[in-house]
């Protein structure tokens, strides 16, 4: 499956990912000694792998078992919208990426512990689960992805500073 170009893409192949925090300054100098309107920076989202299971030897309620050649792999993983925007996701977003770049997204295997489950992540929320993959016997896993929402930058400008442009 090849990835969405219009998502955002957390790759986490430790433990943590965190893109950078929103900031935003308005009549701010630069270094250059300009001045600035103002600036916008990503939304401050986390994507966090807490643990891996491969292979995954739990029962899962679907399917029931693998199919041939294949196996179940399991993660746990949380997701935290440290930002004041929220962040809309589904489970299929999140993806295990084999040695190869091939991409499982979650969603096909449906296992027994507390899953994680597509949401609007309100601002300074979290939401944590477990997610399973069905993949080839032969495939050594490499990531598992976020394919977050793509965020929306602004910035506010104040009418009452702006210069009329005089032609």
């Amino acid at each position: 499956m090849m990835p969405r170009t219009t998502r955002r893409q957390f790759v986490v192949a430790s433990v943590l990912a965190a893109p950078t925090s929103l900031t935003m300054h308005i009549g701010s100098a630069t270094a250059q000694g300009a001045t600035v309107v103002g600036e916008a920076g990503a939304p401050d989202w986390s994507f966090t792998v807490v643990t891996v299971e491969d292979p995954y030897t739990g029962e899962v309620t679907r399917p029931q078992t693998p199919e041939p050649n294949t196996r179940f792999v399991s993660a746990q993983v949380i997701i935290t919208n440290g930002s004041a925007v929220p962040m809309q996701f589904e489970v299929a977003d999140v993806h295990l990426v084999d040695a190869n770049g091939d991409e499982y997204p979650a969603g096909s295997v449906i296992g027994p512990q507390p899953k994680l489950v597509g949401q609007n992540l309100p601002d300074g929320e979290r939401s944590r689960g477990w997610v399973w993959y069905s993949v080839p016997n032969d495939a050594k896993v490499a990531e598992i992805r976020l394919y977050g929402p793509r965020p929306v930058f602004s910035v506010a400008i104040a009418t009452t500073n702006a210069t009329p442009v005089s032609g």
